[in-house]
């Protein structure tokens, strides 16, 4: 491999995690702005992460900015159709804007896609939503869900690696055990 593009994707790596870990702290301290902002400036360097993208409409959601919120959202939904989280998180951000059909529809999805969501059916209930055994309606699935941060280490999305640069990537992405 080039030396150059080695040097490169080690360089993109680092500083995409290095500001993700930021944005982190940032929300952890309840920046909303700051973390905002450095979450759009990871999505800048890559613009398919979509947990990141859903964590930059959670500091919009949180700082009031619905409209912003939602593109951010329904972004990562067009991919992401199966992810009862997702839908739960916009279920939250309809009801916030006082859309009660929106809001009872997402909570709803999410029951769908995964029964044992049981925020999503206190939700869907005190909105009026039907008995549990109405929204859990089997449903063909599509694949997806969850709400990874990071793409694989395989994925194409990604620039070219060396293969010790995407172990390392692949134990900077590994999720903790219970999240």
């Amino acid at each position: 491999m080039n030396p150059l593009r080695k040097t490169w994707s080690r360089l993109w790596l680092l500083t995409v995690w290095k500001t993700k870990v930021a944005a982190n702290r940032a929300r952890d301290a309840r920046d909303w702005r700051s973390a905002a902002d450095l979450y759009e400036q990871v999505l800048r360097r890559s613009r398919y992460l979509d947990g990141i993208r859903v964590q930059l409409g959670h500091m919009y959601k949180e700082m009031g900015e619905f409209e912003l919120a939602a593109r951010q959202y329904y972004d990562v939904l067009a991919r992401r159709p199966r992810d009862d989280d997702l839908h739960l998180q916009i279920g939250h951000l309809e009801k916030l804007r006082r859309r009660w059909s929106a809001a009872t529809h997402h909570y709803g999805e999410a029951v769908r896609i995964n029964p044992g969501n049981g925020d999503a059916l206190g939700e869907y209930q005190s909105l009026g939503g039907g008995p549990a055994d109405e929204v859990r309606t089997p449903r063909a699935t599509d694949g997806g869900g969850g709400s990874d941060d990071w793409p694989s280490p395989d994925d194409a999305a990604l620039p070219p690696m060396p293969a010790k640069v995407r172990r390392i990537y692949a134990m900077i992405t590994e999720r903790p055990a219970g999240s």
